[in-house]
């Protein structure tokens, strides 16, 4: 069976990459592409028919009139920042797999991959992760997962994000995984509830915490895009393993509504602007799935802007737990310069600033 990629519109407005299977199963290896290492083991393994099911995206509030919601911090492009819908029920069972890590074992290595970029590390199955652990460790590290956008890479989204760079400077442990499904000229997500690719990426974790010292109360994942819609759902169905999230234009995942009730958890929500990422409006929306869940107040609290940072707010909600959301006057692509340079410092702060519990 053949796996293509098709755009299609969803109701926020947002471009959404759909899935459609047909044909005979195609051969070709989207990691052979340049730039990008092959997967050990063969080609990506074949995906669940159930997942060929097209999601339903879930009812949003009205934007409030303009000025009827003053923005703190100054003068702001006007946001949704009214009353959400009460939260979808928590019909679905919690996941027994999700479970803390465990303490890293007296034996545990610091010892660093070499160079300045991350090494790829092969994985039963045939799929594998690229991962960076900087020189100069002392003992458990913080771990940061960081997720690839559709149709990329782990080599794309590491020389994207400048992940490794700023690992090396504040002395964690950065890995890159792969998506399941070929999407040239890379890979895909599926973010549904019952997806393959939620005890992969609990895996990925595992295989490192088996191997170099990572500090279990600081396991964090960010996610670029469909990589932030997988990011989405590991908060739903992972949340005693990660301690907290971040996206960068990151969308629901698919079926968001179908979620466990749990442990309420961070989540820093960094957008394009409304004008020049048609994620915007959808990466709000995922936002505004979790100020319900958290007990959030109704306003948040600003916070400094800097040059190309449109809006910058906090919530402090229920429980210790808070919800970031910072627009910048970028588009759907991942920020350069001293944008990326500020998404870095504020989504690392925010995760140090919120281990698990």
């Amino acid at each position: 069976m053949r796996k293509s990629l098709s755009f299609t519109r969803v109701a926020t407005g947002v471009c959404a990459l759909a899935l459609v299977l047909s044909g005979p199963m195609a051969t070709a290896r989207a990691d052979a592409s340049p730039g990008a290492d092959p997967a050990p083991g063969g080609s990506a393994p074949a995906t669940s028919a159930s997942a060929q099911a097209t999601s339903t995206a879930p009812a949003t509030s009205a934007a409030p009139a303009p000025g009827s919601v003053p923005a703190p911090g100054g003068s702001v492009p006007v946001e949704n920042n009214g009353p959400v819908p009460p939260d979808q029920p928590a019909a679905a069972t919690p996941d027994p797999l999700d479970v803390t890590l465990a303490e890293p074992a007296a034996a545990c290595s610091t010892q660093p991959t070499g160079g300045d970029l991350a090494v790829s590390r092969p994985m039963p199955g045939g799929r594998f992760y690229r991962v960076y652990v900087p020189p100069g460790l002392t003992g458990p590290a913080p771990l940061l997962v960081a997720v690839h956008g559709g149709a990329g890479t782990p080599v794309s989204h590491e020389k994207m994000t400048g992940w490794s760079a700023f690992a090396k400077q504040k002395k964690f442990i950065v890995v890159y995984p792969r998506g399941t499904t070929p999407a040239p000229p890379g890979w895909a997500w599926w973010s549904w509830p019952a997806a393959d690719d939620i005890e992969y990426l609990r895996n990925v974790v595992r295989n490192v915490a088996g191997t170099w010292c990572v500090n279990p109360r600081r396991v964090h994942m960010e996610g670029h895009s469909m990589g932030g819609m997988m990011t989405g759902r590991m908060a739903c169905a992972a949340r005693n393993m990660f301690a907290s999230f971040g996206v960068y234009d990151g969308q629901w995942p698919l079926l968001a509504w179908d979620c466990p009730a749990g442990r309420p958890v961070s989540f820093a929500f960094f957008a394009g602007s409304e004008a020049k990422s048609d994620a915007h409006v959808a990466t709000r929306d995922h936002r505004d799935l979790w100020r319900p869940r958290d007990s959030c107040p109704p306003q948040p609290v600003g916070e400094a802007r800097p040059a190309g940072v449109l809006v910058a707010q906090r919530w402090e909600c229920a429980a210790g737990t808070r919800i970031l959301w910072r627009v910048y006057d970028a588009g759907h692509g991942w920020p350069q310069g001293a944008l990326d340079d500020d998404i870095r410092n504020r989504m690392w702060s925010f995760f140090m600033a919120n281990p698990l519990p």
